[in-house]
């Protein structure tokens, strides 16, 4: 997956590391990983009230929703990383819960 992940950075590709829920319960981007130009950004919400982004009443006239930041190589591979083993959790929190739902289903009748 990581190599995969490298792979969609180095053909332009953005990379959504982390969502939250905004006041409407729609899911938003909340860190976002890119590479371009020999750097690697990362883009985050800047304004947690922000009018644009469903979070607030900030209209964000002075400053951006979003902030963007060049980090090194390291924290990119270690943010992909951290990305990898939480999708991997989640995938097996979700099996768990299928396969339990599954033996559940077999004691119905």
């Amino acid at each position: 997956m990581l190599k995969d992940l490298l792979a969609d950075l180095r053909d332009g590709k953005e990379i959504t590391l982390s969502y939250i829920t905004n006041q409407r319960g729609r899911e938003i981007e909340n860190e976002i990983l890119s590479f371009g130009d020999g750097k690697w950004l990362l883009n985050r919400i800047n304004c947690y009230s922000s009018r644009s982004l469903g979070l607030g009443t900030c209209q964000c006239h002075s400053h951006d929703p979003y902030g963007e930041a060049v980090i090194s190589r390291k924290e990119a591979l270690r943010l992909l990383e951290d990305y990898v083993k939480e999708n991997k959790r989640d995938k097996r929190a979700r099996e768990a819960e299928i396969a339990w739902l599954e033996q559940a289903m077999k004691g119905v009748k």
